[in-house]
């Protein structure tokens, strides 16, 4: 099976997204053929075949100089479309460069036909999968436990990445803090970071990402010491990406 975030998946996507935009030329040309719109359509308006070839070019190269299947850049669904955007729309200025320098006879709406039918494709079929994605939860990921040591802007980032990945069997227990006014503030504040050992085990915690203001070494230190002889992997930020895409 496929995992989300993996070497194997980014290249299905790659491979998909070029299938798919050799269709999307291919629907393209039959549309005008066929649709009651523009000029009258004649076989030298058609796209000859070597473009084919020159389209699956740019669109390779577009696409992966600008990142679309670098689960760094795409782990969320916003960036993830909106690479996709700004890769083809480059995609296609180059595309409608090269007609101009070469087969001017290419039917202009043709062309719009293609650019409207390969974005709607590329991102389509990336709703459908993060869709999929999100209905295996909890058959393909194991409940995963998380603690958040603080409470401030930075936790606040890190468990929004925990509920955004609920999918990949992430749960976000609470949080450790040792200040007193978080307490109040809605948050699941568990204890102290004395309480860290204790909580840990109390509520059978997996993961504990420590999300402290940075000068805070001797509070880390004095962490890590103490829950050091309980089983749980302990993730110091700001390194915190890589929870969410552990499970790769």
């Amino acid at each position: 099976m496929l995992k989300r975030f993996s070497t194997k998946f980014a290249l299905f996507s790659l491979l998909l997204d070029l299938s798919l935009t050799a269709g999307a030329l291919a629907l393209a040309e039959t549309l005008r053929g066929t649709l009651p719109w523009g000029k009258l359509f004649i076989r030298d308006a058609y796209i000859p075949g070597v473009l084919y070839g020159v389209v699956i070019v740019i669109w390779f190269l577009t696409h992966t100089v600008l990142s679309v299947y670098d689960p760094k850049r795409t782990y969320k669904a916003v960036d993830e479309f909106q690479a996709v955007i700004v890769a083809n729309l480059f995609a296609s200025l180059a595309f409608a460069g090269t007609l101009y320098l070469t087969f001017r006879e290419v039917s202009r709406l043709l062309f719009v036909y293609f650019a409207v039918l390969d974005m709607a494709a590329l991102l389509l079929w990336r709703v459908i999968a993060r869709a999929v994605f999100r209905l295996l939860d909890g058959r393909s990921f194991p409940e995963r436990r998380v603690l958040v040591v603080g409470s401030g802007e930075l936790a606040h980032r890190v468990s929004a990445t925990i509920r955004e990945y609920a999918w990949t069997g992430l749960t976000l227990a609470g949080y450790l803090d040792d200040d007193p006014n978080h307490k109040s503030n809605g948050l699941p504040v568990l204890g102290t970071l004395a309480d860290a050992r204790r909580v840990i085990v109390e509520h059978e915690i997996d993961e504990m990402v420590v999300a402290l203001p940075t000068g805070e070494h001797d509070a880390l230190n004095r962490l890590i010491a103490d829950v050091q002889a309980v089983p749980v992997n302990i993730r110091v930020l700001p390194d915190y990406y890589s929870l969410a895409v552990f499970r790769a």
